[in-house]
């Protein structure tokens, strides 16, 4: 028989309530989630300074504590700062890329950025493990300092004179 303080204590959900509230907000995300190539953006404005950065790699494949490790060099990594003034979109002042483009400045850009938020949410469930993980994207606003993954130096007409890709951002 109940006693007054059982109706203090909250209560304590099932197994089945659990997992049947996380399917249904994994599913809620599933609905609003949009695909990655309904999130590119596109801003283009003049380059007001570009500022190129290159950066040693290296690896360590057996890393010993509190001795000293074989390190060895795995190359470069190249990229690129473009501070940029844009009259349609004021908001981003700041482009990275991933590469080494030859854009300068005064030259007129377009660039394509993945303007998306994203959510890592474990799905499929035995027990209440997890093991398996889907990332779902949704719209943002654009930020101040942004990363493309695509970049076009146009001439003044709006032609496009050239064209860089980071090949490590996938839209599908």
């Amino acid at each position: 028989m109940p006693t007054k303080n059982d109706d203090l204590l909250p209560s304590v959900p099932t197994r089945n309530e659990i997992i049947t509230a996380l399917e249904r907000r994994t599913q809620e995300l599933r609905e609003k989630a949009r695909p990655k190539k309904d999130l590119v953006a596109v801003v283009e404005g003049i380059v007001e300074t570009a500022f190129g950065k290159i950066v040693s790699t290296h690896i360590t494949p057996n890393p010993k504590y509190g001795g000293q490790s074989r390190s060895y060099s795995t190359g470069h990594s190249l990229s690129y700062e473009l501070k940029i003034f844009s009259e349609k979109t004021q908001i981003v002042k700041t482009l990275n890329f991933h590469g080494w483009p030859f854009i300068q400045s005064g030259d007129f850009i377009r660039a394509s950025i993945l303007r998306a938020e994203t959510v890592k949410k474990e799905e499929g469930y035995q027990g209440l493990c997890k093991n398996n993980f889907q990332i779902y994207y949704f719209d943002r606003l654009f930020k101040e300092t942004e990363t493309a993954f695509k970049l076009e130096k146009l001439d003044p007409s709006g032609k496009v004179l050239i064209t860089y890709l980071d090949e490590d951002i996938k839209l599908d």
